[in-house]
């Protein structure tokens, strides 16, 4: 949480590997884009703080203006409750 604050600005949790697993497990708490064409670009890279060794890096972008033939759906956003559904597995005692 701490890295959150110092790289983000963001006091608080910021769940970027939750969300990868949560579009699996919990797929109805996210809103996607559907067959929409994607690109990998290799870019300056955005985050030198916590990768000073890697002056660039790959992206993988979306876009409908894009001409690619390589469609996914893409999450792009968890709705309400997710951020809840979370936070109750985290608590479970298996």
């Amino acid at each position: 949480m701490a890295l959150n604050e110092e790289y983000f600005g963001v006091h608080g949790f910021i769940p970027f590997d939750c969300s990868t697993l949560g579009v699996i497990t919990h797929p109805e708490y996210f809103s996607y884009y559907e067959n929409i064409p994607i690109k990998v670009t290799y870019k300056k890279n955005d985050a030198l703080e916590i990768q000073p060794d890697k002056p660039f890096k790959n992206f993988l972008e979306v876009s409908y203006k894009f001409k690619s033939k390589k469609k996914v759906k893409y999450a792009r956003k968890a709705l309400h409750g997710f951020e809840e559904k979370i936070l109750e597995t985290l608590r479970s005692k298996k």
